[in-house]
């Protein structure tokens, strides 16, 4: 299914540019993408098979980094981000601040890690975190922060003073990108 936009101009001319249209690229890698289907059902291994494990370790060597871990979606991948990090102990009545600013997934993970989500609020003409207003909501109960980034968050002065025991957990949306010589996980390509 494919979506079309109507662009109508001042004039009144009409045009119509197609949304979110992958056909194009879904024909250019069909035979790649049914070959591993087939592969795929033929074992019956649809979760956590060879498939998986293969792709964590090129991904894992495509970053730079020690390991990965696949998960199903990125809810998933920030609850145990905030659990592997120690930052977050179920029951215990930690507070995970985040943007007031962001799909509702975000407090989601910090509920399913088992914290209480804090929201901040956010710079007007960045619409990204304001860090004085985190600074403000940190407590004793604070053990991490979750400032949710915009691709245009490019700028490493937006963080707030974390106190000792504070973790800063953020979302991977660079997917490997090189940047100054760095890679996504802060190592050299």
């Amino acid at each position: 299914m494919s979506f079309t936009c109507k662009i109508v101009s001042t004039t009144g001319t009409q045009t119509k540019i197609p949304f979110l249209d992958l056909s194009r690229q879904h024909k250019e890698i069909e035979a790649e993408i049914h070959d591993a289907l087939v592969h795929v059902l033929s074992r019956g291994s649809f979760v956590l098979g060879d498939e998986v494990s293969g792709f964590e370790a090129s991904w894992s060597a495509y970053c730079g980094a020690a390991g990965c871990a696949g998960v199903a979606n990125g809810t998933d991948a920030i609850s145990l981000a905030l659990l592997a990090s120690g930052s977050v102990t179920p029951g215990r009545g930690d507070e995970v601040i985040t943007s007031t600013i962001s799909a509702g997934y975000t407090a989601l993970a910090i509920l399913q890690a088992g914290a209480v989500p804090v929201f901040a609020d956010v710079d007007p003409l960045t619409l990204l975190i304001d860090p004085r207003s985190v600074e403000q909501l940190i407590t004793s109960r604070t053990t991490a922060i979750v400032p949710v980034r915009t691709p245009a968050d490019e700028r490493s002065d937006n963080r707030p003073h974390l106190n000792e025991s504070a973790y800063l957990v953020r979302e991977c949306r660079a997917r490997g990108r090189v940047r100054r010589a760095r890679r996504a996980r802060g190592r050299p390509p």
